[in-house]
């Protein structure tokens, strides 16, 4: 009896043992589940957005946006090419950028309301879409601070070429001058990695009574938080985001290419029944009324590109607006931890797919 009980001892430390080395693996399995399952939500996130963005409101609105952005890009590339002068091509650059944030502004406005109302309303969307003119502001702003700084960089520099005093005087504005160094790499970043939030972040910010320099200020500060926060869920995103986005797209630009394609066709057509054919109507598209035709031309040319990015460019909204106002938190390794063991299990699973998917198309 003594032995038995004896055993059964031995057998309860053994167990207790075993539970206990069990003990840090289990933990360590729950951590990597946990760290799945966030990423596996962003996922859907980026499937939710997606999903949400099929709205032909937002299609309407990119398409203009964006299409006067890109005639106001080619007419200055156009000038400039005609009058041999590239600096001209400048401000074609500068109308594109701030035609880009006013259409993800716009359009993020209207997410919201269609989040928050579930329908516009039958007067029309005229007055929902403010939110690209305070985007376009906020941009141009942060444009204006940083060529300002750099003005003034160069200007503390060029004291620092005055013989004699220049190393002493350049010393002296070393301070300032990193320091103002610093705030631009800090509106670069905002701007880069950023872009896609700052029309949500303009949306929820909150506005003080303050002088517009200072509401500048509090707003970049708590944007840069949020960028620190919302980063690595972007890269995780992003190309799920920019894949469903471009498949969002196929149709509309299937269908952009094949008009552009059956007018091709016809007017080849018609030209071959005159003298010269192609070369004849490439030939008449010199001088004056040549260049016109261009410039009109250049206007459906714009908004069939534009009416194809708006359904990737509402996609990618909708789906940063997602993350945005994504509530879960997560630590920075737990993400990363996350990425990796989504990339593991996913990645074998697509080469799969794509494989059977090759072999299909091959026979």
């Amino acid at each position: 009896m003594e032995n038995l009980q004896t055993k059964h001892q031995l057998h309860a430390i053994r167990l207790s043992w075993l539970r206990w080395l069990a003990t840090p693996i289990i933990a360590v399995w729950n951590y990597v589940v946990e760290a799945f399952c966030w990423a596996w939500g962003v996922l859907k996130i980026v499937w939710r957005g997606t999903k949400q963005s099929l709205d032909s409101t937002y299609w309407m609105v990119g398409t203009i946006g964006l299409a006067i952005g890109l005639y106001v890009l080619f007419l200055f590339v156009f000038i400039a090419i005609k009058a041999n002068a590239p600096v001209l091509m400048i401000p074609g650059f500068i109308g594109i950028f701030l035609a880009f944030f006013w259409t993800m502004g716009a359009i993020t406005g209207l997410i919201k309301y269609k989040k928050e109302n579930g329908s516009f309303p039958e007067s029309g969307v005229k007055d929902l879409i403010g939110n690209g003119m305070a985007t376009m502001k906020f941009v141009l702003l942060s444009i204006a601070i940083v060529t300002v700084l750099v003005l003034f960089i160069a200007l503390l520099a060029l004291f620092g070429m005055i013989p004699g005093v220049g190393p002493i005087l350049l010393g002296i504005f070393s301070l300032p001058m990193v320091l103002s160094s610093a705030v631009i790499v800090l509106i670069t970043i905002m701007l880069a990695l950023g872009n896609g939030l700052v029309p949500a972040h303009l949306l929820h910010a909150q506005r003080s009574d303050g002088t517009f320099i200072n509401n500048y200020k509090n707003t970049s500060k708590a944007l840069l938080k949020v960028i620190a926060r919302k980063w690595l869920d972007l890269a995780i995103a992003g190309y799920p985001a920019a894949i469903l986005a471009y498949i969002v797209a196929i149709l509309p630009g299937m269908l952009a290419f094949s008009s552009v394609g059956l007018s091709v066709g016809i007017t080849a057509v018609v030209a071959d029944m005159v003298d010269g054919g192609a070369l004849g109507i490439l030939m008449n598209m010199e001088g004056f009324s040549g260049s016109l035709g261009i410039v009109f031309g250049m206007v459906t040319g714009c908004l069939l590109a534009g009416f194809v990015m708006s359904f990737i460019l509402s996609a990618c909204n909708s789906v940063v607006y997602e993350i945005y106002n994504d509530s879960r938190e997560a630590s920075f390794f737990k993400k990363v931890v996350g990425l990796v063991s989504l990339f593991a299990i996913t990645f074998p699973v697509l080469g799969f797919v794509s494989g059977f998917l090759g072999m299909l198309f091959m026979f």
